[in-house]
């Protein structure tokens, strides 16, 4: 896995990484976001052909999606620190070993 961010900013403008549009917050790290402002957990991943990415909060597991045959891939979820707080992110390989996993990224309010 090469990276995982959360990042606050409107739906249009989540994926940009421009400073004044969007905050960001990295493994370990603490997002400031009120109340409902969307968030959006990115995490970019190489090297686990065919593996699952999922996203996990205090309620669990929230979200998940496939990776390509290549490994590499990225994927996204919505959330607000109003519905989470906090985003863990898990990479398996298809067979379930675990290939990462990152210390979660606390949101607050």
């Amino acid at each position: 896995m090469t990276s995982a961010r959360a990042s606050s900013a409107p739906p249009s403008t989540a994926t940009t990484n421009l400073p004044y549009t969007s905050r960001s917050a990295g493994v370990g790290e603490r997002l400031t976001a009120a109340g409902a402002e969307p968030v959006v957990a990115r995490v970019e991943v190489r090297g686990v052909a065919s593996g699952v990415v999922t996203f996990h909060t205090e309620c669990g597991t929230v979200h998940h999606a496939p990776l390509p045959e290549g490994g590499a891939g990225v994927v996204e979820w919505r959330t607000s620190a109003e519905e989470a707080g906090f985003v863990r992110v898990e990479v398996r390989h298809p067979d379930g070993r675990m290939a990462a996993l990152t210390n979660p990224v606390v949101l607050s309010a």
